[in-house]
């Protein structure tokens, strides 16, 4: 019998998911700015897909994997697009929108077109990393940037944060930002 049983795993996270970001989101009360509510946007669609996975195998399949994967997808591009408006440079919503249809029409295709497991779990894996690679990057950019930028900054942004805890949990290594002479 396996030590962890996966759907509960899911739900505790899916939990977790939903907990953090409301909670973020009520303290911040006073500096409801729009990235700010992306990043907790995305993160109630990343609650929403770890309960759909969860459910695997209890729910239709196009739930599960389908729709569970675009609020997934969705989920990670609000947080990137939250860090990308922070920096004062955001996405175009078009780019969004290709950047999903080509994740999913992907993702899609090998699963009912080629019906290769272990294709559709690499390729889920490889885009998944390379966005969580670009939402570290950016976190490490709005911490360089804050660096420098002195007392007025904003040091509880939560993106910022929690992007750092988002790198740790994926074991990728993130190089500290610049020091400044002060």
């Amino acid at each position: 019998m396996p030590l962890l049983h996966i759907p509960t795993l899911l739900l505790t996270m899916a939990l977790l998911y939903f907990i953090m970001p409301t909670v973020t989101y009520v303290v911040l009360n006073g500096r409801r700015q729009r990235a700010v509510t992306l990043w907790c946007g995305g993160d109630l669609l990343l609650g929403l897909s770890m309960v759909l996975f969860a459910l695997r195998g209890q729910i239709p399949e196009w739930a599960t994997f389908a729709f569970a994967n675009f609020l997934m997808f969705g989920g990670v591009m609000m947080r990137i697009q939250s860090l990308r408006r922070e920096l004062g440079t955001p996405l175009p919503l078009i780019l969004m929108v290709a950047g999903v249809s080509l994740f999913m029409l992907g993702f899609e295709g090998i699963r009912l077109g080629l019906r290769d497991d272990l294709l559709r779990l690499q390729y889920h894996h490889t885009v998944f990393a390379v966005l969580f690679t670009w939402l570290a990057a950016l976190g490490w950019r709005i911490a360089a940037q804050e660096q420098y930028s002195g007392p007025h900054v904003q040091d509880s942004f939560p993106p910022n944060l929690s992007c750092r805890a988002d790198v740790h949990r994926s074991g990728l290594a993130l190089p500290q930002p610049p020091r400044s002479g002060r």
